[in-house]
């Protein structure tokens, strides 16, 4: 694999500053740490998608605001797969497949 094009971005929890980095710009991959793990952070950052994007979000289940927006997430008509690793999740946007949602036991 090539990674000489690799463009790491990191970005605080801050709509004004979400927005302005999804503004142009599409990401291939795209981490939510617990606290960010959020629906208003989640459309926005749809945004910056393209058809090989997937999103990891961190500790899932850490409460009950987390489940919530988890479920939401993975059940957003753009997701087309979900993986439920208990500890964290990873959806992924391919247009191709079939909506299916795995959950994992580790």
């Amino acid at each position: 694999m090539n990674f000489s094009n690799l463009f790491v971005t990191t970005i605080a929890n801050t709509p004004l500053e979400i927005s302005e980095v999804t503004l142009n710009r599409k990401f291939d991959c795209v981490y939510f740490h617990k606290n960010q793990i959020t629906l208003k952070t989640f459309n926005t950052c749809l945004k910056a998608i393209n058809n090989n994007s997937f999103f990891i979000f961190n500790d899932i289940y850490e409460n009950s605001e987390t489940i919530k927006n988890w479920s939401s997430i993975k059940n957003h008509p753009k997701v087309k797969v979900s993986l439920d690793l208990f500890y964290f999740g990873v959806i992924f946007f391919r247009k191709e497949q079939a909506k299916e949602h795995f959950k994992i036991r580790i």
